[in-house]
Parts: structure tokens; sequence; C-alpha cells
């Protein structure tokens, strides 16, 4: 699965559960690797929620990356502790409508055209060391007293969080192991052996077995000689 975000990418390998194995790029691009006439299989059950399992987890890690920005960025102390404290409340809710209007809040607190007055009763929440769902309760607060949803266009930071996407994600076919397959070939059980290098679904197993033979043959020479 291939994400990115403005300048941020990210490869991501998935095993069956939907767990990330490795993000590593040149593993990534070996397993799916494929010959042009490989043909496609049905895209399995519960593909589409491991895909937005991963994005999720992306966009989080899109918006922690803004937050280390914020810290060379014209915000104000108060403005960085509310975007901070308000990260890590979105992280340990589980309700999606308040993870929304989070993500509301921090657009409006993020501005860099917010009033004195406004930067006043951040500094003093940032004083108070105001956290958790208080922190949530008391930007709410003060989003709708100074009317902030009405200066949402105003100006903001330059470096405003990039939207996350998924630009391609495929599903791998069952995992097949070569000692599988081989088990009753002639060749001594002895020389069996499992390469799992081969054993992705990018793989046709008529080629997975070619390639085990191969290997198990060149093995059997060079034992004899």
């Amino acid at each position: 699965m291939f994400c990115e975000a403005d300048r941020f990418q990210q490869l991501f390998l998935l095993d069956e559960k939907g767990k990330v194995t490795s993000r590593d790029i040149p593993k990534v691009l070996g397993t799916i690797k494929c010959a042009p006439d490989l043909k496609g299989s049905a895209v399995p059950d519960g593909y589409n929620a491991a895909v937005m399992r991963v994005k999720r987890l992306f966009v989080e890690e899109v918006k922690s990356r803004q937050s280390q920005k914020d810290h060379t960025l014209s915000l104000s102390h108060g403005q960085r502790y509310v975007l901070k404290e308000l990260r890590i409340y979105f992280s340990a809710t589980d309700d999606e409508d308040e993870k929304a209007k989070i993500n509301i809040l921090e657009g409006a607190f993020r501005q860099t055209g917010l009033t004195r007055a406004v930067r006043d009763e951040l500094n003093k929440l940032r004083r108070n060391n105001v956290i958790g769902q208080n922190l949530y309760k008391s930007l709410s607060s003060i989003y709708l007293r100074h009317n902030l949803r009405d200066v949402q266009g105003g100006p903001r930071n330059e470096a405003e969080t990039p939207i996350p996407r998924i630009v391609c994600s495929e599903s791998l076919g069952r995992q097949v192991h070569c000692a599988e397959v081989l088990t009753h070939s002639r060749l001594p059980p002895a020389l069996l052996v499992v390469y799992d290098d081969y054993a992705f679904g990018s793989w046709s197993v008529r080629n997975v077995i070619q390639e085990a033979i191969l290997a198990i043959e060149a093995e059997i020479e060079e034992r004899q000689g």
C-alpha cells in the first residue's frame, strides 16, 4: 500500500492479518514484483477495512510530523501547547464525532491571525496545565465565544497540514511454501527446502515450483560434485 501527503510518502507491507510488517522500500517492491502475464484474483474479505486502518495510521503520522514542525513556525506558546494536547486527546478517544470536532478545533487554533484575547486564553490554559477532556471543552467554548468559525478562512501557517491520501494498494495471494508443493516430488525429502523468498502471491505457483526445483537440483549437483 502506497500513501502520500505532499512530499511525505510511505510504502506499507501487510501480513494476512492486516498488520504492517515492513516499510522497507526494496523489500516491499521485491515482494510485489511479478510477471506481466500474472492474472489477478478476487479481493479478499476485509481488504478495504485493512486499507483504511493503514490510512488512519498514516494520517496520525502526518499529523505528528506537522506537530513537530509547529515548533519552528510562528505559533505562540499557547497555540503549540493546545495543539499538542489536542493530538494526545485525539489519540485517546474512540468517539468519531469528537475526533471530527477536534480536527475543526485544530484548524481554528492553528491560524496565525488569532486575536490577542484568544491568545491570552490559550496561554492561560498552558499555565494551568489543562489537558484531556477539560482542554477540549475549554477550547470548544473559546471557539464559540470568539466566533472562530467565521474566521476559518483567515491567515494560516505557511506549512498547513498536507492532505494524506492513498495512491494505490494491492492484495497478494495466499502464501505458498515450496516444501508443501514439492512434497510429492521425486527429489529426496531430506533435500526439500522452503524458499520463503518466493512464497508470495506476486509469483504464480508454477514459478514458485520451477524456482525451487532449480535451486534444489543445483544443491544436489553441488553435493554430488
